[in-house]
């Protein structure tokens, strides 16, 4: 009797022991097919990883095509089409241009989004692409102009991020009481006409980009506005890149102002200078008027003239620190 017993006992504990490897062994397989770095996982990735080298490939050779169809010369975006025709086949891609050095190409099929600049092929977010007549987005709505972005805008609200797409020739102006971050992208505005580039009635957030123009002045600040500019080349080939008006407020943050005929920047109202670079191939690097407050922590300040100061004072304050 006891040695049935005890074996039942050793039949029933190796029945427990042998449904605790199995789970354990189940825990391990399933965490091997799911999870992020699962068998799975890998695969699909190693499958999108192919599909995107086949695309690439596929663009630069009809890219190639392009080039020695039209003998070298520029690629339009129905040269570079009608090549991936060709090659992926019709209605399978879409190719339109970016901005005079860009063509951007979708796969329809895949929904995957490309751009070519001088030959090179970038995989690239859908949200960085600017749909065909577009130059700007706010979150995912896209607008032709900057313009019609910044004029949908609530007056008194949040601010609203305004997102560059490509490079563009436009006027601009920011209304009272609208907050407004320009990312620029790095990507070029130039002046459309002789009126500034951008008029700041509200609050503009300028960031990473160039403003570009041989017309009078890239910004005014007027009364009640408020410019934050950081990281962002503003060049004039004529006149005051930046303006100031009494009441306006300007802060520079690491950004480079160069212009070639008067001053870089003229002011009225309250300017702040942090390790930013202010050139004047003309007159002064600076020019500030009755009442006006400048400060500047760090930077540089040039004028290619000699005898001419690079900070002109009338009865203003210019603080250095």
């Amino acid at each position: 009797m006891r040695n049935k017993s005890e074996k039942r006992g050793i039949t029933l504990i190796s029945l427990i022991v042998t449904i605790i490897i199995l789970l354990i062994l189940a825990g391990i397989s399933i965490s091997m097919l799911a999870g992020d770095n699962s068998i799975l996982q890998r695969a699909v990735e190693a499958r999108e990883n192919n599909i995107i080298g086949q695309e690439k490939e596929q663009i630069t050779m009809a890219h190639s095509a392009a080039k020695i169809a039209t003998l070298g010369n520029s690629i339009t975006d129905e040269n570079m089409q009608e090549e991936l025709n060709s090659i992926v086949g019709k209605n399978l891609t879409d190719a339109w241009y970016q901005d005079e050095e860009t063509i951007n190409i979708k796969f329809t099929e895949t929904d995957h989004y490309y751009q070519v600049s001088e030959g090179k092929v970038e995989k690239v977010d859908k949200m960085n692409i600017a749909p065909r007549g577009m130059v700007c987005r706010i979150d995912t709505t896209y607008y032709p102009t900057i313009q019609e972005a910044f004029d949908t805008v609530t007056a008194g609200g949040e601010e609203t991020t305004v997102v560059l797409l490509k490079n563009t020739t436009e006027n601009a102006t920011i209304d009272a009481n609208k907050k407004i971050k320009f990312d620029m992208n790095n990507k070029k505005v130039a002046s459309k006409n002789t009126e500034p580039i951008l008029a700041v009635n509200g609050s503009l957030d300028l960031t990473k980009g160039i403003l570009a123009t041989d017309k009078d002045k890239a910004i005014i600040v007027n009364n009640g506005g408020i410019l934050s500019l950081s990281e962002t080349n503003i060049m004039l080939e004529d006149f005051i890149p930046i303006r100031i008006e009494a009441g306006g407020k300007a802060t520079i943050e690491k950004g480079n102002i160069i212009e070639s005929n008067t001053y870089g920047i003229e002011s009225y109202g309250d300017l702040t200078i942090n390790e930013s670079n202010i050139a004047s191939t003309g007159d002064n690097a600076i020019i500030t008027w009755e009442n006006s407050t400048t400060t500047m922590n760090g930077g540089n300040l040039y004028t290619a003239v000699i005898g001419y100061p690079v900070v002109a004072n009338v009865r203003r304050n210019f603080y250095y620190e």
